[in-house]
């Protein structure tokens, strides 16, 4: 076993604020230990302390039910599961050590996972309790979750109720709508929430910029041109829209439609009307007012002060994590 650096660093995440990076890493513990009891080694005596001052760290960050879930959720992981879990990037370093050479890991190049912010490494054992065929349910880049959401190059620190707020609502209403004014990361707060509920539209998430359109009467063909959908002749696109949207599960993100109000309105009206499993997160500096609509309006976020801030917390934030 190597360090235990990486995971220090998903408990600091989670330290300011960012809980699910330290759940992750209580059940990345506890894959680990599912690991070395399978394999039946154990850990070396020269970081036992380390270890269990980690484990202790975590644990006091989270209720005792929350840990006892996570922990229990990857001690409990079958040999294969554990070593596909344990071998994403940051627990490879906790196993690279003791794996038995049958259990090699060959890269499968980098991925977006859905509880991260930017594209980590994958690897896949060889063992033959793990699938020959393998890539992470949960991942933006797997063909089974079809999108189109952009890599973000910086984390997310800073907005956890706001995204926990928008994801609750997103799953009650049809049309949610982020509002507030420029500058407010209301596209930044969207694209989160988007890459985290990849896995709740079969159909898949797409993102439509309407920045630089200029003309109210290509918003159908800014959403059409995303989708691929072509016009039938003799028929309005947006009618060529519903018809291809009908059967489908999937999650449309409108980002800046405040110029274009009325034609954003009268397009995701005509949509959630006609087609059922049609859901539609806009971002605006006004709402689009229509029947149906949620509006969530997203506050502006002040930077902390590092002057007072721990001196852990004032290097990390100051290495370009973004706040918002």
């Amino acid at each position: 076993m190597r360090s235990f650096a990486d995971l220090r660093k998903l408990y600091l995440l989670g330290a300011m604020g960012r809980k699910p990076h330290v759940e992750r890493a209580a059940r990345l513990f506890g894959s680990t230990q599912a690991l070395h009891r399978t394999i039946g080694t154990s850990i070396a005596p020269f970081q036992r302390k380390v270890y269990d001052v980690n484990i202790a760290t975590i644990r006091a960050s989270l209720s005792p039910e929350l840990f006892e879930g996570e922990w229990q959720f990857g001690s409990e992981m079958s040999l294969g599961e554990a070593i596909d879990y344990a071998l994403v990037s940051a627990a490879r370093e906790l196993t690279c050590d003791v794996l038995p050479p049958t259990v090699a890991p060959p890269s499968l190049g980098e991925y977006r996972l859905r509880d991260l912010d930017r594209p980590e490494p994958l690897f896949h054992s060889l063992h033959p309790a793990s699938p020959t065929a393998f890539l992470p349910h949960n991942t933006p880049d797997n063909h089974k979750m079809p999108n189109n959401l952009p890599v973000q190059v910086t984390s997310f620190i800073g907005r956890e109720k706001e995204i926990e707020d928008v994801k609750t609502l997103l799953s009650k209403t049809r049309l949610l709508t982020l509002t507030g004014s420029g500058g407010c990361s209301k596209t930044r707060l969207g694209l989160q929430v988007a890459t985290e509920s990849l896995e709740n539209y079969r159909s898949g998430v797409w993102l439509i910029e309407l920045a630089s359109l200029t003309d109210p009467a290509f918003v159908p063909q800014a959403v059409a041109s995303v989708l691929g959908v072509r016009e039938g002749a003799g028929n309005p696109l947006s009618q060529t829209l519903v018809a291809f949207l009908t059967d489908k599960k999937m999650l449309l993100v409108l980002d800046n439609c405040e110029h274009l109000l009325s034609a954003c309105a009268l397009l995701v009206d005509t949509i959630i009307r006609a087609c059922p499993d049609i859901v539609v997160l806009a971002s605006s500096r006004e709402r689009l007012r229509i029947a149906g609509e949620t509006v969530y309006h997203v506050p502006s976020l002040s930077l902390p002060d590092l002057q007072d801030a721990d001196p852990v917390q004032s290097r990390y934030l100051r290495s370009g994590t973004a706040l918002c």
